[in-house]
Order: C-alpha cells, then structure tokens, then sequence
C-alpha cells in the first residue's frame, strides 16, 4: 500500500472518528474501532426502525403499502452505496469498521427523513399525511446538517 493510500485512510478514520479519540485519549486498536463502529450502527439501526414503525402505524392501506416498497428500495440502495463507497477498502483491516459506519451515516440520514414526514407542515403537500394534524409527535424538525 501506498503511503498516500495510508495517508488518506488514516485521515478519513480522523474525521469519521473524532470522538473516539476523546473518548480515552489513548492509542486505540482497530478491533476496538471496528466494535465502536458496530455499536453505532446497531444503535443507529434501532433507532431508524422505531421512526419507520411510528410513520408506519400513522399511514394506511395504499400508503402504507408505498410506505414499505419505498424503505425496501431504500434499503438496497443503503447497502449498494455503502459497498461502492467502501470498496476501496475492502479486503483490509479497516474495511469492516468503515462500511458499518457508512450504514450508521446512511440510517442516520433515513430517519431524519422520516421523521420530517411525521412532522411536515399544515399544507405541506409533499407531505404524505393529508392532514397532519391528525399526527400529534412532539419532535422538533430534525436539521439533517446538525452535528
């Protein structure tokens, strides 16, 4: 491998990881950060799962159907952007670690979208609840560019 290949992946783990190294402020292996990686998505996962179920139990029949096509299809699309994104990686020591964390950032991604659905606008007409005062949820407007 290249020192530049080393270069770039060491400082993309830099701004993929920055809490990691606050977290103890010692050295940290790569099993380590393959398993804090793993915890991210698995918490990440969880939590775009309880979105999905809250705007799924808030549509029916028709929509509730597209509702279920449009999270399958995003999910391929999920799992083939990540694998593209990643491929550079793949076969090393990193490459789990990197592509989990492409999921976690991807489902992190989804359930600000979803969650925006359950909190769109009286008049919102690209928003899938005709009438979304029928949806009472006191979340805030989620800013998908926040921290």
């Amino acid at each position: 491998m290249s020192m530049l290949k080393k270069t770039l992946i060491l400082l993309s783990l830099a701004t993929i990881f920055p809490s990691m190294a606050e977290r103890s402020g010692t050295l940290i292996t790569q099993v380590d950060m393959t398993q804090d990686s793993a915890k991210e998505y698995q918490s990440a996962k969880k939590t775009l799962n309880e979105t999905y179920q809250k705007v799924s139990k808030a549509v029916k029949g028709e929509q509730k159907t597209l509702l279920k096509k449009s999270q399958d299809a995003w999910k391929k699309y999920r799992d083939s952007a990540c694998r593209f994104s990643t491929s550079g990686s793949q076969g090393g020591s990193a490459y789990a670690m990197i592509y989990e964390s492409c999921l976690a950032e991807k489902n992190h991604q989804r359930e600000v979208e979803l969650k925006n659905f359950l909190i769109c606008p009286e008049g919102d007409l690209s928003c899938p609840f005709v009438n979304s005062s029928l949806i009472h949820n006191d979340d805030q407007k989620i800013d998908s560019n926040a921290p």
